[in-house]
């Protein structure tokens, strides 16, 4: 089994949505719509690639992962990050000229009720993505920051041109972080 699989089907696994990209490492492999096309389930993540070992690995970002992504680019980000708050220890690959910071979006603990055959009702424990939607953003946090969430998807190692800097699992997104790159902190609209 290629390297390239191994690692697509643990992030798929994990319930993060992934989907191949060429080997350059910055375009799908696949005609369709992407990131929505992306999947986690193994049968199809082990097909894609069987048919294309070599293929880069795009993992989603936002709700549909619970993943969310700020790259520093050079030292402008470095120091708008630095401006921002603490960075906690997390995660962090490297793709070209950009540190990716991995985060975890927060989630929230609910109940379904779940009907059992003999007609009882039963509450079972489930989780779910909080209920705001982190968007995609670039320079909106500061001068080289960009933030991929909600509708993003970012490449990881093995990808070409990818490295593991940093490898522990992505930690709970600062709340600071959350507040500055929810829509609410966004500007209105200009009027036309």
């Amino acid at each position: 089994m290629s390297a390239f699989r191994e690692v697509a089907l643990e992030h798929a696994n994990r319930g993060e949505p992934v989907f191949p990209l060429k080997p350059d490492g910055a375009t799908p492999l696949l005609p369709g719509t992407w990131p929505e096309n992306a999947r986690d389930e193994a049968v199809l993540v082990r097909h894609w690639w069987a048919e294309h070992p070599d293929a880069g690995i795009a993992v989603v970002t936002g709700k549909r992962s619970g993943l969310l992504v700020v790259a520093v680019r050079g030292e402008a980000g470095a120091t708008s990050l630095n401006a921002l708050g603490e960075m906690p220890a997390t995660r962090v690959t490297s793709w070209g000229r950009d540190l990716l910071f991995w985060l975890s979006l927060p989630r929230q603990a609910s109940k379904i009720a779940q009907t059992l055959p003999e007609g009882r009702v039963r509450l079972s424990p489930r989780r779910d993505l909080a209920a705001s939607i982190v968007p995609s953003s670039t320079d909106w946090l500061g001068l080289g920051l960009r933030v991929v969430a909600e509708g993003g998807w970012v490449a990881m190692p093995p990808t070409n041109g990818c490295r593991v800097v940093v490898d522990v699992e992505p930690a709970p997104a600062p709340a600071w972080l959350l507040l500055e790159a929810s829509p609410s902190s966004f500007p209105p609209p200009e009027a036309a």
